[in-house]
């Protein structure tokens, strides 16, 4: 037997024999008023053996509100661009074979940029970041 569990049994019947002592004490076990039937209604009362107990309904967490993340240039550049890069890998997949991921595909594209043209997505999704900001306030 598990230590653990044992320990739990000993400790709750230890419970419930200092209770049956303190509220039957000098009372008679087997006379009427304190049959077997009666003791168990006063330690499980409204308990019917074979009904499924009823659990307690979990109180629900209130959602908070999410927020919405700043645009990054390279997320913009994809949101933009996606027309464009579902045709080409469409183009590709046609001609090769070859399945190309969409992520893959705008990381290459993002990639073979210059950095002023980087910068230029960068600044346009700072501008677009900052409009999201005014309007929510």
């Amino acid at each position: 037997m598990n230590k653990n569990f044992a320990n739990n049994v000993y400790n709750f019947c230890d419970d419930l024999f200092s209770q049956f002592l303190q509220e039957f004490e000098g009372k008679e076990v087997g006379v009427e008023g304190l049959q077997k039937s009666d003791i168990m209604n006063y330690f499980f009362e409204g308990y019917v053996p074979g009904e499924k107990v009823k659990k307690e309904k979990k109180v629900k967490k209130e959602k908070k509100e999410k927020k919405t993340r700043k645009l990054s240039g390279y997320t913009y550049f994809g949101q933009q661009n996606k027309d464009d890069f579902n045709k080409e890998i469409k183009e590709i997949h046609e001609s090769s074979g070859e399945k190309v991921k969409f992520i893959k595909f705008q990381s290459e594209k993002w990639k073979a940029l210059s950095e002023e043209e980087k910068n230029e997505w960068n600044d346009k999704a700072k501008a677009i970041n900052e409009e999201n900001e005014e309007n929510e306030e």
